[in-house]
């Protein structure tokens, strides 16, 4: 707790959460013991991060969906890729569809981003719509402050979503990224009105 203090450390992200079962199924445990080990995981975050600031991750197997007495935030795609360019359209894609299923469930995370990278606005974009945290993993003094700033009103007021993004009804069974017409939009609600996000992923 010493070293969190000092680091100001205020959350963690649980990483790898459907292993559990495989480790489970290893040691002749199954489900049962996987259960055990997210309750274990869960208890020692409101221990050690008052607030309960954890996202869990790589966390889609019913064994941890349906378990999380009192962690909400989960991560509803893969990771964010800053060096893999072919990866960021099909990351929000894959966020906002996700979202359909997962948003019933937890509150979607779609990662974090850097805010000076060529695809920051999109990113940063995609995160005010969904829902979830909007957080960055810059590197220390590396930031992007006008691009962080578009995240808030002039008055340095936020409008944070209260639903979890959602695709619009006619983008749901088509593909956004790859069939050459189709934009995604995104849409929800915050405390003023409908909000919705268009994108265009097409490659």
């Amino acid at each position: 707790v010493d070293v969190q203090n000092q680091l100001g450390l205020i959350g963690t992200a649980a990483t790898v959460a459907a292993g559990s079962d495989t480790a489970a199924a290893a040691a002749a445990g199954g489900a049962a013991a996987a259960v055990e080990w997210h309750a274990a995981l869960e208890d020692s975050v409101v221990q050690h991060f008052p607030g309960n600031n954890m996202i869990n991750c790589m966390c889609h197997n019913t064994s941890n969906l349906y378990r999380m007495r009192s962690s909400a935030v989960a991560r509803v795609s893969d990771d964010f890729y800053p060096r893999l360019p072919a990866s960021h359209t099909a990351h929000v894609s894959a966020c906002a569809f996700n979202g359909c299923f997962m948003g019933a469930i937890v509150v979607p995370d779609w990662d974090m981003f850097h805010s000076k990278h060529p695809r920051a606005l999109l990113h940063a974009t995609a995160r005010m719509i969904s829902g979830g945290p909007v957080y960055v993993s810059d590197k220390p003094n590396h930031h992007d402050p006008a691009l962080l700033a578009r995240l808030a009103l002039p008055s340095g007021l936020l409008l944070p979503p209260l639903l979890p993004g959602r695709p619009t009804r006619d983008c749901l069974f088509k593909d956004p990224c790859g069939d050459g017409r189709t934009l995604l939009k995104v849409w929800n609600r915050n405390r003023l009105g409908g909000v919705v996000a268009v994108f265009n992923l097409q490659v």
